[in-house]
């Protein structure tokens, strides 16, 4: 699926406000001004009475505490005017969010052992991981740097040829080196993921059924506490992932393992939550890997998927856009709000909420991304600004994706 900036670089913002009172007052005001309508100058004039600063756009000669314009400059400065460049970074900050938080520090270790939960994709069997994988029933699989490639032949030949498709493109995407970075079309996701991640615990793991290979969803999962399995067809990203989590010390609480969504090699009723990100279009039986999920969720455990939206409702060149990058990326379909309810609704999956997102403010967003980014201009809190604007449409089914949360029947 297209992601918004996925693989491009967001430069930081390193503008710095040095009225620390007056920002932290301003930033209050940040929420207020997503959804306030009216004029922005009218939005800047009474944030800045709230903060206590000079009005930005008064009349000549009303200077603060009634002093006119005529007053001696030493007189105007000590009563708190101030140069129009700290006005526009105040008005700049108070009109375009902030950029999120860092990233939580790692929480303690999980004490569940995820190697515990693989079983045989061929009979469901326990799966013992050393320096092969062999089920109770005798079944071999390999297990190349840690991670178990737990995955059957096709039968079926048009299943195989797309399966293969997807392997070779995601092993040549993730097949060289890269460093771990949370893009903010990311971090956007997250945001998203947590409501999901409320029905996780330690005896309530999460899975990515198509991590990829950066796995940010297990890894920031993982980060929080939470132990995180991350499933893919490509062994270039597992390995790619293994190595990240590494790297940001949360690989005691992660496990990656090659599969395929339509055969997960899991027990029934393992997982506390499950995230299916631009995987379910990919797929050959959408429906069956939809019914793997249900299967390895617990009752009351959530999913979240995210598929491309049917494209009836988009502007014309959008249309020809996507449907030249389906094809390069091997997108089977699109779906409908209630094409993709219906599907989840047959496993077992009941509707939480459904939202849409990518309508044009995010085209634009990324065309300043990809402009600004290149040119090394930071624009983080432009980037969040339209991000904000996009989510202001989230019920319009005319948003490029789709995103559905769901939670398993019987809770």
């Amino acid at each position: 699926m297209l992601e918004i900036g996925e693989g491009e670089t967001a430069a930081g913002c390193d503008d710095q406000i040095h009225d620390r009172p007056a920002q932290a007052q301003a930033a209050g005001l940040a929420g207020e001004a997503a959804d306030d309508l009216g004029p922005p100058l009218d939005l800047a004039q009474r944030a800045f009475e709230k903060i206590g600063g000079p009005k930005p756009f008064a009349k000549p000669g009303a200077g603060l505490s009634g002093r006119g314009d005529s007053a001696p400059i030493e007189v105007r400065l000590r009563a708190g005017l101030r140069p129009r460049r700290l006005v526009l970074r105040r008005l700049a900050m108070i009109l375009i969010p902030m950029t999120p938080d860092a990233k939580p520090r790692s929480a303690p270790g999980a004490s569940l052992d995820l190697l515990s939960l693989l079983r045989c994709p061929r009979c469901r069997r326990p799966v013992h991981v050393g320096d092969e994988a062999v089920c109770e029933s005798g079944h071999h699989f390999q297990v190349v740097e840690g991670v178990p490639l737990l995955v059957l032949d096709d039968d079926d030949a048009s299943s195989k040829k797309q399966h293969d498709h997807q392997r070779d493109l995601y092993d040549r995407t993730w097949g060289g080196g890269r460093p771990y970075r949370l893009e903010n079309w990311q971090k956007a996701y997250l945001r998203r993921l947590e409501k999901v991640w409320e029905t996780c615990g330690p005896a309530a793991p999460f899975i990515d059924v198509g991590a990829g290979g950066d796995a940010y969803t297990v890894i920031e999962a993982a980060r929080r506490g939470i132990p995180s399995v991350g499933s893919d067809l490509s062994l270039e990203g597992m390995r790619s992932a293994r190595r990240f989590a590494e790297q940001q010390g949360v690989s005691d609480r992660c496990l990656f393992v090659v599969a395929t969504v339509e055969n997960l090699p899991f027990p029934e009723a393992t997982f506390g939550a499950a995230a299916g990100i631009a995987i379910m279009e990919h797929v050959p039986d959408d429906r069956a890997a939809i019914a793997e999920v249900a299967r390895v969720i617990q009752p009351s455990g959530r999913a979240y998927f995210t598929v491309p939206n049917s494209l009836a409702g988009a502007p014309f060149v959008l249309r020809r856009f996507y449907s030249r990058h389906d094809r390069r990326v091997g997108h089977l379909r699109h779906y409908s709000g209630a094409e993709l309810e219906e599907k989840c609704s047959s496993a077992g999956l009941g509707r939480i909420q459904t939202l849409y997102t990518v309508h044009w403010e995010k085209v634009v967003q990324l065309g300043l991304h990809l402009v600004l980014g290149q040119a090394g201009i930071p624009h983080d809190r432009l980037w969040w600004w339209l991000e904000s604007l996009d989510a202001r449409h989230g019920l319009s089914p005319r948003g490029l994706h789709l995103h559905l949360v769901v939670a398993k029947d019987g809770q």
